[in-house]
């Protein structure tokens, strides 16, 4: 998949999953904020690709990582984490 492919796609990504979860998890907005940032620097050529891409690999490791966290006192991750992992593991090649 192209470079720019990525970026939009991990973007949407981080999108949806903040939508349908920051009313849960308000530290969420912040992270969503940072990667309409992004977005909008990359559609303006303020920012090459890569930078893009790790910037929002990033904003999704920082995602994980915290519902990692905060999941660790159950049993299991939940559904749109393990989705995320999954999403994250697939844009990491």
């Amino acid at each position: 998949m192209p470079e720019k492919a990525r970026v939009v796609n991990l973007y949407r990504s981080i999108v949806v999953h903040v939508q349908t979860t920051a009313k849960r998890e308000p530290y969420l907005f912040s992270i969503g904020d940072a990667a309409e940032e992004v977005i909008k620097r990359f559609q303006e050529r303020q920012m090459e690709t890569k930078e893009a891409l790790k910037k929002l690999m990033d904003l999704a490791k920082k995602i994980a990582s915290s519902e990692a966290e905060r999941n660790s006192a159950y049993s299991g991750l939940c559904e749109r984490t393990t989705s995320l992992t999954i999403l994250l593991a697939c844009h990491e090649r």
